[in-house]
């Protein structure tokens, strides 16, 4: 992975690396890592580091040849497909958030 840190800001893909690598092969914190700012380290947690994209693609990153880059291009691939299926799930009425919002705010 060392390829895709240069100068500055890492890419993304490195983002979704660092998830899977802290948490599966070094069993640690993922909002601090020593291989930024070394050897002192950097907290990630104002960092434009995507956690939650991160541990989505670390099943991807396991099944899939190419580890993080693919998963990474993938994720990217699938994200406006899946913003569409919750706008339709939301307009068929599927999921009713404005009956959930207007329900709460009755209730005061």
């Amino acid at each position: 992975m060392e390829h895709l840190v240069g100068a500055g800001e890492p890419p993304p893909a490195w983002n979704i690396w660092w998830v899977r690598e802290s948490l599966l092969r070094l069993h640690q914190n993922p909002f601090f890592t020593s291989y930024l700012f070394y050897p002192d380290g950097v907290p990630l947690l104002f960092h434009t580091f995507s956690f939650s994209l991160g541990l989505a693609s670390v099943p991807l990153q396991l099944a899939l040849p190419g580890g993080a880059l693919t998963a990474h291009n993938v994720l990217v691939v699938a994200a406006p497909a899946l913003a569409v299926l919750a706008l339709a799930l939301l307009e068929d009425g599927t999921f009713d958030a404005y009956q959930f919002v207007w329900k709460g705010s009755r209730a005061r």
